[in-house]
């Protein structure tokens, strides 16, 4: 059952009394915001790798590991090139993001996302920000702006992209200084989700 449009003012009158109070929430952005735009989710790749691993009953990251193991990490940057690099606009939600942003509501935007739907949006309402895929610009992260920081990479570098088992367990390995950054944003800032359904 839908919540009652006074349940969700009282919602929005509790968020915005701790926006006034605390530190700015930081705002999760997950594969729902890209299936919204049409990009598959782990589910939708699961299909498609698939195709190429019949009588594989791995799921999810191993599934990937199975892909990478029969072909090579060439060819899964090539099927994650194919899936997922054709540009896309970004919806209404990613609309809604990037003014809520520009606002101040959220300054900071983290996504595990690939594709660059959030920039798109963000430029396309003029606001300031700093995008940091892993660790590059980590550099400028203390800056007064709106960041985006890319948790998983970028369609700019597949090869670099966070989808196997082993590209997760050698992740704080890989990335210390984002595997710190990450730790200390949990600490100090709330956080809510926007993840796919």
């Amino acid at each position: 059952m839908a919540p009652s449009v006074e349940d969700q003012a009282a919602e929005v009158a509790l968020f915005l009394d701790l926006y006034r109070e605390g530190p700015h929430p930081i705002l999760w952005v997950g594969a729902g915001a890209s299936a919204a735009a049409g990009f598959p989710t782990l589910a939708g790749l699961e299909t498609v790798l698939r195709q190429g691993l019949p009588g594989v009953d791995a799921s999810g990251f191993e599934l990937a590991d199975a892909y990478v193991e029969k072909y090579s990490r060439a060819n899964l940057a090539l099927l994650l090139q194919r899936e997922l690099g054709s540009p896309r606009g970004p919806v209404a939600l990613h609309g809604v993001i990037a003014r809520l942003a520009g606002a101040g509501v959220f300054r900071r935007l983290f996504t595990t996302n690939y594709d660059r739907l959030l920039e798109d949006a963000l430029t396309a309402a003029r606001v300031s920000f700093v995008p940091q895929v892993l660790e590059s610009n980590f550099v400028l992260q203390s800056m007064d702006r709106v960041q985006l920081l890319k948790l998983h990479g970028d369609l700019g570098d597949w090869l670099e992209v966070v989808l196997t088992t082993y590209s997760y367990r050698e992740y704080k390995r890989t990335w210390p200084l984002l595997s710190r950054q990450l730790d200390l944003s949990l600490r100090t800032h709330p956080s809510s989700s926007l993840a796919a359904r």
